[in-house]
This record gives structure tokens, sequence and C-alpha cells, in this order.
């Protein structure tokens, strides 16, 4: 699979699971030296709140990277936006 088919089926999942769910942007970028996807998108989930999050994912061989950060209410994601962008890129293979 492509990694942006892989991206569609977790998208396709997330909303099928959902309550609701809205997408912001995908963003292509290079993380670690890697081609990755960032999702920026709100869920809601059953018996949670409204959820703002990122999940970034990558491909390596037959292995796929997931990361995903995000806040809910109190908080504000947009009082967070560069530290959660910083968290999500920041992702390294140690091997």
């Amino acid at each position: 699979m492509k990694l942006e088919d892989i991206v569609e089926l977790l998208v396709h999942e997330n909303k099928r699971i959902s309550e609701e769910y809205r997408e912001f942007s995908r963003i292509k970028t290079i993380i670690d030296g890697r081609q990755a996807i960032i999702v920026d998108f709100e869920v809601l989930l059953p018996n949670f709140p409204l959820i703002h999050s990122l999940f970034m994912i990558m491909r390596i061989d037959q292995f796929v990277w997931m990361t995903t950060c995000g806040v809910g209410p109190p908080l504000n994601f947009y009082d967070f936006k560069d530290d959660i962008y910083a968290i999500v890129k920041s992702f390294k293979i140690l091997k």
C-alpha cells in the first residue's frame, strides 16, 4: 500500500467509529529523513469530549509508524499548536 492509501484507511476508520469527524489539513512532509503525512483533525468519539489532534504516519519497509498528539477541553488546541506539531515532527527511529 502507498502511504496515502494507509492514511485514507485510518481516516475512514476514524469516521466510522466517531460521531463527528472534521479534517483541517493533510501535509506531506519529511520527518527523520523519511516521507510522512500529518493529518490535522477533530473527532468526537462516543462518551468522550471533542478532541483536536494531529497524527503523523510513515511507512518504512513492512512497518507503519504512527504517532498522535492532541488535546481536549478545557484546553484549546491552538494554544498548544506549535508544541503539538513539534512533538509529532520529532519522531525518530532509534534502530
